[in-house]
């Protein structure tokens, strides 16, 4: 009667063990989940950052931007981040350097659409 206490004891015990690890397996594969199907909130600030208007806007408005960003916090869940370019005060560099942006985003909501669509 002893050997079978035992046995069921050790039966109890191995069956918790891989009902813990696979509670933490599936916790930590939300937690993974969770993060990769969020990516982050990206603003863009388009500046002339080596022009003649580099003094008035430039950097600067780069580094308040990202200042308000990590006062804020994180939005809707997501964080903040804040991507820059230089559209060097000409108008092409600039409406080159959104287009690429907007594709960018075009091309995220498109990849993101498929995937839930599987």
């Amino acid at each position: 009667m002893a050997d079978a206490n035992k046995n069921v004891d050790k039966l109890e015990e191995t069956l918790r063990k891989i009902f813990s690890a696979l509670i933490g397996l599936t916790i930590s594969g939300l937690a993974t989940h969770t993060l990769a199907a969020e990516p982050p909130l990206r603003i863009g600030v388009l500046e002339d950052m080596s022009g003649p208007l580099a003094d008035v806007s430039g950097a600067g408005s780069v580094v308040a931007a990202r200042l308000a960003a990590k006062d804020f916090g994180p939005v809707l869940g997501r964080k903040v981040e804040i991507v820059s370019a230089d559209h060097q005060n000409k108008p092409d560099i600039g409406a080159q350097i959104a287009k690429r942006w907007i594709e960018l985003v075009q091309r995220f909501h498109e990849t993101t659409r498929i995937m839930r669509l599987r």
